[in-house]
């Protein structure tokens, strides 16, 4: 989400594409379609942030990468996320602008450049399937979503 518009953009896993809600939420457009040769059902687009102008989307597995698309100029980019093997979600840290992971399979959180630069790392093995990711940095602390029991955890930041 943008939070300075409000403009609310999707990420459809099944159609590797990602979309804009409508102001009035009665409508998807399609923002970008993005095509991974040899990619595998079920281990694509998987998280989705935004930040200045550009959407970052996590691909899950086959191959761990990120995307970066420019909104202003339509333009896509990526690297390969090659520590993670699972990425589940994506969230962008305003306070230094840099992006966190979460795999679910490694049961970790990374910090990261825009460029998927590792910065750190944290294990989170208390969480069996991470899912869904945010970060508080004025507060230290992770949320994370698990899928498998539907559980919200707070994890206190060490890195």
């Amino acid at each position: 989400m943008n939070y300075k518009n409000g403009t609310i953009y999707l990420a459809d896993e099944g159609l590797m594409t990602i979309f804009q809600l409508s102001s009035n939420e009665e409508k998807l457009s399609e923002i970008v379609e993005i095509s991974i040769p040899n990619s595998m059902v079920n281990k694509g687009l998987e998280g989705l942030a935004y930040c200045l102008d550009t959407l970052y989307i996590a691909n899950q597995a086959s191959p761990t990468r990120l995307f970066k698309y420019c909104l202003s100029s339509k333009k896509l980019s990526f690297q390969d996320v090659s520590f993670a093997t699972y990425l589940s979600d994506v969230c962008f840290d305003d306070s230094d602008n840099t992006l966190w992971f979460v795999d679910s399979k490694k049961q970790m959180i990374f910090h990261c450049t825009l460029n998927a630069e590792l910065i750190a790392s944290q294990s989170i093995t208390m969480v069996k399937k991470a899912e869904a990711l945010f970060i508080d940095r004025k507060n230290n602390i992770a949320w994370v979503g698990c899928d498998d029991t539907g559980l919200l955890y707070k994890i206190n930041l060490t890195i």
